[in-house]
């Protein structure tokens, strides 16, 4: 993403899922987290696309439209968002919030 931080890894997992083409995952995942504040610079050979969405966004979308997402970040999710709240300390947001958003 054209910028380098400190990781940390927050917690990881295990999962078994079946995804398309009567495939079956089944992966040890690790979540890492890095905190950074500055101009965000991808290489277009390697990224083609990236989105920053505050987390109530996500977890309406995950609900709404949850064919837009892998199944490992599916089961991460609430992992990341309670890490997320208990690490900033932050609440979670109102129901006008998560109903105030628009489908895109």
């Amino acid at each position: 993403m054209g910028f380098g931080v400190k990781l940390h890894e927050i917690f990881s997992f295990t999962y078994h899922a079946k995804v398309e083409n009567d495939l079956i995952e089944h992966e040890f995942d690790h979540v890492f987290a890095g905190e950074y504040e500055g101009e965000i610079r991808p290489d277009r050979n390697e990224v083609g696309d990236y989105v920053y969405k505050e987390l109530f966004e996500i977890e309406k979308e995950i609900k709404d439209q949850p064919e837009k997402f892998t199944s490992w970040f599916k089961i991460a999710f609430p992992k990341i968002e309670q890490w997320w709240k208990e690490r900033y300390k932050v609440e979670a947001p109102t129901s006008s919030q998560i109903s105030g958003l628009q489908k895109e």
